[in-house]
């Protein structure tokens, strides 16, 4: 049920009716079997492990939130863990098995398992919801329906936004009042995003297809960097537009996701790309991975290495293949690479606009020329 199908659009309408018709109470029950049904009409074979993943999620807050000392200690690990073997097996232990297997030469276990949609997003939800619980910063649900709506809610679990329990469960909490403000908002930004997907991106890989789909009938300079621009900007009107439909989806019932980009191609450095760029990703990576690691407490070189596993963490996040890993390990170097810059060079460089449009201009070919490497060579 994609968000540009009338499908999707039924659904949404026809449950939001019922949403503002029924009591207060019925509410997130009501969210809760909707997103179910969303889930189940795609991949209804993992609607079980959706579920089984969203009760230990419920359960292990609720244990380690009452437990103390090293039992609380040994609770929040043992529930990572649990949380985290459904990813390792479905996306990782193929990749790592084979990987293994070519540098000691020993027999590859060949796996073909299909990969749960959405697991990668729903997988991260709960276990900043976790962490969110171990740190304080949270307080463990009580309430199954609430817990299993924040880690299911339809709008975000295929390709979300990865939101945080601090912003998300105070909301669904509280019962929701019809608000025509909230519908005419929710309904303009998800047709702004259908917009972004269906008449820019989609038109944009049509060309891009044809090109890769034929290369050498399209050899020279000029042809392939306008390629490699098309496809920069394929992707993100492309997953800039699911993320803007999912927005307006949710806000059509009073729930409001985090933004995940703000015209990163406007950035005039990497790390301000990255903080534009798949922004709920980004701001989970830096405080559950980069910041445990030490951030840039520990020393220049240290802080340097953290930046690099977590690009290296990014890269495999959204796949597994080496392609991916490159593809994380090239944006990792590019940050350091800047950060070595302001390190020998630390005076800035005047804020006219051709110098600001010449940073704009190197980023997005940065950005560029690594995603063309990574559809070259996936």
């Amino acid at each position: 049920m994609a968000f540009t199908s009338y499908s999707f659009i039924a659904f949404e309408a026809a449950l939001a009716l019922l949403y503002y018709l029924l009591p207060k109470k019925l509410q997130n029950p009501l969210l809760l079997l909707g997103s179910l049904f969303f889930y189940g009409y795609a991949a209804a074979g993992f609607l079980p492990l959706l579920l089984a993943t969203g009760f230990a999620g419920y359960l292990a807050a609720l244990l380690i939130e009452r437990a103390r000392g090293a039992a609380r200690r040994a609770a929040f690990w043992c529930s990572l863990l649990l949380l985290l073997a459904p990813l390792l097996l479905y996306k990782y232990l193929g990749f790592f098995s084979e990987a293994l297997g070519r540098l000691f030469g020993t027999p590859v276990l060949e796996l073909s398992l299909v990969l749960p949609l959405g697991i990668s997003f729903y997988t991260f939800q709960l276990l900043g919801y976790i962490i969110d619980v171990y740190r304080g910063s949270a307080k463990a649900v009580r309430d199954p329906v609430t817990c299993l709506l924040f880690q299911s809610f339809f709008p975000q679990i295929m390709s979300g936004p990865i939101g945080r329990a601090g912003s998300l469960l105070p909301q669904y909490r509280q019962p929701r009042a019809l608000d025509l403000q909230n519908i005419r908002a929710g309904g303009f930004r998800f047709l702004s995003g259908f917009f972004k997907k269906a008449a820019i991106a989609d038109s944009l890989g049509l060309f891009v297809d044809t090109y890769y789909g034929a290369p050498a009938a399209y050899a020279g300079l000029p042809v392939t960097a306008a390629v490699a621009a098309m496809y920069a900007l394929q992707l993100y009107f492309d997953f800039s537009g699911y993320s803007d439909m999912a927005i307006g989806a949710a806000r059509v019932f009073g729930i409001r996701l985090p933004e995940n980009f703000d015209t990163p191609y406007l950035a005039t450095n990497i790390s301000g790309f990255w903080k534009r760029w798949h922004i709920s990703l980004t701001s989970w990576l830096t405080d559950y991975i980069y910041i445990p690691l030490g951030g840039n407490r520990k020393g220049f070189f240290r802080k340097q290495l953290n930046i690099v596993l977590v690009f290296l963490i990014s890269g495999l996040w959204h796949g597994a293949a080496y392609t991916y890993i490159v593809w994380g390990a090239l944006n990792g170097l590019y940050r350091v690479g800047e950060e070595l810059l302001h390190r020998l060079r630390p005076g800035r460089l005047s804020a006219g606009a051709a110098v600001t449009w010449a940073k704009r201009i190197g980023v997005f070919c940065l950005v560029a020329l690594s995603l063309v490497f990574f559809r070259s060579t996936s």
